[in-house]
């Protein structure tokens, strides 16, 4: 029997999203990548940066950092905020897929993954990373990740992701 027709999602616009028409060669792209879903198995490539430098620095700014701001920081923050100075670099790599459309997104907006008690992730988002600096996304990513752990995020703090990172464990 046919596989059922399967019907995309639809893509919630944002304020000052761009809306473009695909390319032939993008539409062709787009098409042969979900028919590859359903027929292809699929694997994840990893790529390794050393971050020695970052953990350096944090390990010697940290104790200051919070006795002065009275927050902890993780290296959370410190890669949203690299993730969201990338996507202002890089701004077609925050796009979704609407059809044959491609809507550039204006807003950065990154997912963080969260674990739950119950060892089920979450990801709420900071809204507009690109707009704080490192303070202000630390008190947002420690504020989203307390919630989130107390089962306290409201709707509104998991939607309207852009962009989504996660950290990988062995």
């Amino acid at each position: 029997p046919a596989a059922p027709a399967h019907k995309p999602a639809a893509v919630s616009l944002m304020a000052g999203d761009e809306i473009m028409e695909m390319d032939r060669m993008r539409k062709l792209i787009a098409d042969h990548m979900v028919m590859s879903k359903h027929v292809s198995p699929h694997v994840t490539s990893f790529v390794e940066a050393d971050v020695t430098n970052m953990v350096i620095w944090r390990d010697k700014v940290k104790g200051p950092f919070e006795k002065r701001e009275g927050e902890k920081m993780t290296f959370t923050p410190l890669f949203v905020e690299a993730v969201a100075k990338a996507i202002k670099d890089y701004p077609m790599v925050n796009v979704s897929v609407d059809g044959q459309n491609i809507v550039k997104r204006k807003s950065i907006n990154i997912g963080m993954a969260a674990a739950l008690p119950s060892g089920n992730l979450i990801v709420p988002v900071i809204k507009n990373a690109d707009e704080k600096n490192l303070v202000g996304l630390t008190k947002n990513v420690n504020d989203l990740a307390n919630r989130a752990r107390a089962n306290k995020l409201a709707s509104e703090d998991i939607q309207g992701v852009t962009f989504t990172l996660t950290n990988l464990e062995d």
